[in-house]
């Protein structure tokens, strides 16, 4: 075996290495949570569900961010009914998005109270994850953080809603995924927030978040 060829086989070797270390990082924090009246034991039940659901019915490989995006809404519709509370609606997006090794960062508005926010003025609470996109591509090509969004709609205020705002009404969960694309970067926001867990409104803010005449 050639010098050259040596090397090129001890990088591919240290390439590997560094790939299988960076599946490895899966912040276990962010399963301690528990949402208001959900509790951590029923989070975990929802992981677990989650998990199981996804090895089940998902594909080996994950190659666009359409598929995953029509993915995760569809689990998500799955496991939630029209009785899900809030809490229980976070929770389960939450266990999803870690099913599959994504990981919380923040929580938009970044206000002190983003429910209160949102109560007062409508729109949406976003909550913002990365995720290693070779856990579901295996090797992606165009880079390796992607950027995953779950929103829950808040009160309709505004007089000049969007077709996407009428589409979704109160109390509706959508999620959005990005893959990592050079022709389209990810904006400079996946910045790692103060909290492992994603936050819950509190029991005076709550119906603002169940859909009308719930």
């Amino acid at each position: 075996m050639s010098h050259r060829v040596k090397i090129l086989c001890f990088m591919a070797f240290v390439a590997l290495i560094l790939h299988t270390v960076s599946l490895l990082d899966t912040h276990p924090d962010q399963d301690e949570c528990a949402f208001g009246p959900v509790s951590n034991q029923r989070y975990r039940e929802l992981l677990a569900e989650a998990e199981k659901y996804q090895w089940r019915n998902w594909p080996f490989l994950i190659w666009t961010e359409g598929t995953l995006q029509q993915l995760l809404n569809a689990q998500f519709l799955t496991m939630i009914n029209d009785a899900s509370s809030p809490y229980e609606k976070i929770a389960t997006m939450h266990a999803i998005l870690r099913g599959i090794g994504a990981d919380f960062l923040y929580i938009q508005p970044s206000s002190t109270d983003p429910f209160a926010y949102v109560s007062e003025r409508g729109g949406w609470i976003s909550f913002g994850y990365q995720i290693n996109v070779n856990r579901l591509a295996l090797f992606y090509p165009f880079g390796r953080t992607g950027w995953l969004i779950g929103s829950l709609a808040g009160p309709k205020r505004s007089s000049s809603l969007t077709d996407f705002d009428r589409k979704h009404p109160q109390g509706d969960v959508h999620l959005v995924v990005h893959y990592p694309n050079p022709f389209d970067p990810i904006p400079d926001i996946l910045h790692r927030g103060p909290k492992s867990c994603p936050g819950v409104p509190n029991s005076d803010l709550v119906s603002n978040f169940f859909p009308t005449g719930k």
